[in-house]
């Protein structure tokens, strides 16, 4: 039985308001096969030239800053080889009778830049193509080693060899969700990502908070948050004091104590936040980024009792485990504090923003849920899966 299921109702015209809401954000950055596309990214262009490579902190592609160092070579016997995708999509062309297999976040990121390649010069017939991606038989101690694990690949363009469209693919490379890109030759791009760990099925797994995690209840007592109901009232940041404000929980995006989902623990200044690698948290500078994308070095928003405001935190180290139990509560902010750290109510999409707007109806829906996820919530995950796929993970 799910605590405190209820429903309320929604006047005609905020039905209105919040259909033409989520209208708005799915024309502005829908993608796949829908009429309407993702554009490239905006904003003044920095097209790489022959040589150049980003991000300029790093002194190379393995610092920790940019990809990371190297981990051991992923064999076609290794647990770490199942967790692979093979890249498959209308907008990319690969060399014939070679699969390309990549580690699933680097899979995005090419779909992600083979969507924007396709909006940009697809009248052209021009397409990205990928020439090199995960390396079975490897030597580890080349330059090349990053593809020993499935998280590189070498990139071109089909149809074309114009300098300044590879300069802007090199450009737009950066703005795809890389951690590391340079412009090899003037026919080459070569880009990679960091290391995450696996996390199991990625089309079952839970996006949520163990039952232990702690959220703050209005009056200011700590409780589970599997112990929360719906219309009880908790604490989340107040980006405009830096402290506290109140906000309802009003529905359960997932609410199971049965499942075994794959967990991160974060280990920080000030203590400890569980939750899945797909959850969205907030930096210190108010930016959101996936659990499972933090290193240490990482600065968090730590709510701080003793001064009762929220402060810096540093993220030391990042551990995996299992547990019984997935919750995930909707506030009507959108946010929420789980273990003082300041965090998203949404996973699995790559912005808050889109994550708000599109569960406004749950506000206003009782709380139906199937295999402990809310039926909203899976409809809206089916639809994102099947026409919108550069906006998930």
């Amino acid at each position: 039985m799910v605590p405190g299921i209820s429903r309320r109702r929604a006047p005609l015209d905020v039905l209105a308001i919040q259909a033409s809401l989520l209208l708005l954000c799915c024309r502005s950055v829908s993608c796949g096969n829908m009429h309407w596309n993702y554009q490239a990214p905006h904003g003044a262009r920095a097209p790489l030239q022959v040589g150049q490579f980003w991000r300029e902190e790093c002194l190379s592609e393995t610092d920790i800053g940019c990809s990371g160092p190297f981990r051991p070579v992923i064999h076609r016997h290794d647990p770490d080889y199942l967790q692979m995708s093979q890249i498959t999509s209308a907008f990319i062309t690969t060399p014939p009778n070679q699969p390309m297999l990549v580690m699933p976040h680097l899979e995005d990121a090419v779909t992600l830049l083979a969507l924007w390649v396709h909006n940009e010069w697809g009248d052209w017939g021009v397409k990205l193509r990928i020439d090199k991606a995960y390396v079975a038989d490897c030597n580890p101690n080349t330059y090349d080693a990053l593809h020993c694990e499935g998280r590189a690949v070498h990139l071109s363009l089909e149809n074309t060899f114009e300098d300044e469209r590879y300069a802007t693919m090199a450009w737009m490379a950066t703005k795809a969700g890389f951690d590391y890109v340079i412009r090899q030759t003037k026919y080459s791009v070569h880009a990679s990502v960091k290391y995450q760990p696996p996390v199991g099925n990625r089309d079952n797994q839970a996006a949520c908070f163990p039952g232990g995690s702690t959220v703050t209840q209005s009056d200011g007592t700590k409780i589970p948050i599997s112990r929360l109901n719906i219309n009880d009232r908790i604490l989340t940041y107040d980006q405009s004091t830096g402290g506290n404000v109140e906000t309802d929980v009003v529905a359960w995006l997932h609410y199971d104590h049965n499942v075994t989902v794959h967990y991160l623990r974060i280990h920080h200044s000030f203590g400890q936040l569980e939750l899945s690698p797909d959850h969205l948290v907030f930096t210190n500078q108010m930016s959101t980024i996936f659990a499972g994308q933090l290193l240490p070095g990482d600065q968090l928003l730590y709510f701080d009792d003793t001064r009762s405001k929220f402060v810096n935190t540093s993220v030391m180290s990042v551990e995996a485990f299992q547990e019984y139990g997935a919750f995930a509560p909707l506030t009507d902010q959108g946010t929420i504090t789980v273990d003082g750290i300041h965090s998203s109510c949404f996973a699995s999409v790559r912005s808050q923003l889109i994550g708000y707007f599109s569960t406004l109806p749950m506000r206003f829906l009782p709380s139906f849920l199937y295999d402990g996820v809310h039926v909203y919530a899976l409809a809206l995950q089916t639809i994102a899966e099947t026409f919108m796929p550069c906006l998930i993970i």
